[in-house]
């Protein structure tokens, strides 16, 4: 979705996981593991409604750049304005039944239902949120906590210092995993998670990488969120910049869904996916 309204901006015209290595019943509060998420979930906080500048850099295939302002409100709606100028170039609006797009400069918009975002990936409107913070979150439940322990599988990761998050269940034609850090108890930084990787059955993986951790109104989340796919053998990367430092947390801001105009052209899933093949 951000690299669509980047690229329209600038033209200007349940199964469960198989994973024997650890499993909620081998567990231990002496494992490391265990006191990883514990660690993790601790730093979490929760929050009802955030307002932050943030910019949207397009960096493959195309190097692009733009700022704007985001309003979410928790478990309700995510918008995105984005504008150059003072004039507001496009806009992103996602809720708990639609997502929108729309481009002012083209007169373009696409509207789909979030189901079948939903049904293809497993992500609610909350993982999303969670997702744009760089926060693990539940499958259809949103951020982890302490009483989401048995909702993963814990395993190490591939590298020293390094763990990793299995949901137990995920939809049956996708699989997807979190890698964090462990915590530093020498220094006493808390476990992070630094990616989420998806795998599904019909396409190339799609990954996020997380960076640059604050603390914030909703607790240790990432300024910087990097979003990487595939779509016709070319990779698109959008990097997500956030001023935490200067966010609004849980004033009561709220936000609608954009109205479309009649004279805009309407695209299509199918035009859609056209658009991105001409990056």
């Amino acid at each position: 979705m951000l690299v669509v309204l980047l690229l329209m901006s600038s033209c200007g015209s349940k199964k469960n996981t198989s994973h024997s290595q650890y499993t909620p019943e081998t567990e231990t509060t002496a494992d490391p593991l265990v006191e990883a998420y514990s660690s993790m979930a601790a730093s979490y906080k929760p929050w009802q409604n955030m307002q932050a500048s943030v910019k949207l850099e397009l960096v493959q295939p195309k190097k692009l750049s733009i700022s704007g302002k985001a309003t979410m409100v928790y478990g309700k709606s995510v918008y995105l304005s984005l504008r150059f100028l003072g004039m507001e170039l496009g806009q992103i609006y996602v809720d708990s039944d639609s997502i929108y797009i729309t481009s002012k400069l083209q007169r373009m918009a696409y509207v789909e239902a979030m189901s079948v975002f939903t049904k293809s990936f497993g992500f609610t409107l909350e993982d999303v949120q969670s997702m744009l913070l760089g926060q693990a979150f539940v499958p259809g439940k949103g951020t982890a906590g302490m009483n989401t322990r048995r909702d993963f599988k814990l395993d190490q990761g591939s590298e020293a210092g390094t763990w990793r998050l299995i949901p137990v269940d995920t939809p049956s034609k996708v699989d997807w995993y979190f890698e964090g850090s462990m915590p530093d108890t020498a220094s006493g930084l808390q476990a992070i998670i630094d990616a989420l990787v998806v795998r599904p059955a019909s396409m190339s993986p799609l990954s996020a990488t997380f960076a640059k951790p604050v603390d914030t109104g909703a607790g240790i989340a990432a300024s910087e969120v990097s979003m990487s796919a595939t779509v016709s053998k070319k990779a698109l990367k959008v990097n997500v910049i956030w001023s935490l430092q200067k966010a609004e947390w849980n004033k009561g801001v709220t936000s609608s869904a954009p109205t479309i105009p009649a004279s805009y052209t309407r695209l299509t899933t199918t035009g859609l996916i056209n658009l991105l093949k001409k990056l």
